[in-house]
């Protein structure tokens, strides 16, 4: 499992209510990075209310840890953020992972999302 993922993993499910969520999220040096009102947004949408057999009224994750994870790892680039980087304006909080062609081959083909095709 990657850096980032691990990074995610909340350890504390389910949490007994919201405040107990964002408190723990914030442990993740990746929540760290969020801005406060991204992170309320989270908090607010990304949880929803249950009831444990044991704990009684809890809160909990909408989707799978290996979903969440999947989902950060695999957030596709966006042209902001190559604008962004040929300018020097991209902070240095920002990691970025560079795709590097295997030997013997001169380029590699990506679909973008919008189905643009580049070329590296």
């Amino acid at each position: 499992m990657s850096p980032l993922s691990l990074s995610i993993a909340h350890p504390h499910r389910p949490w007994r209510d919201r405040d107990a969520a964002r408190q723990d999220f914030l442990k993740s040096p990746l929540f760290q990075t969020f801005d406060q009102t991204v992170l309320d947004m989270y908090v607010d949408t990304a949880l929803y209310d249950d009831v444990d057999t044991f704990a009684g009224p809890v809160v909990r994750l909408k989707m799978p840890l290996i979903q969440e994870a999947n989902v950060f790892i695999h957030a596709p680039g966006s042209a902001e953020l190559l604008v962004r980087l040929w300018r020097g304006e991209l902070p240095d909080s920002v990691a970025l992972r560079w795709i590097v062609p295997a030997e013997n081959r001169n380029n590699i083909n990506f679909e973008h999302t919008d189905g643009l095709y580049a070329d590296l």
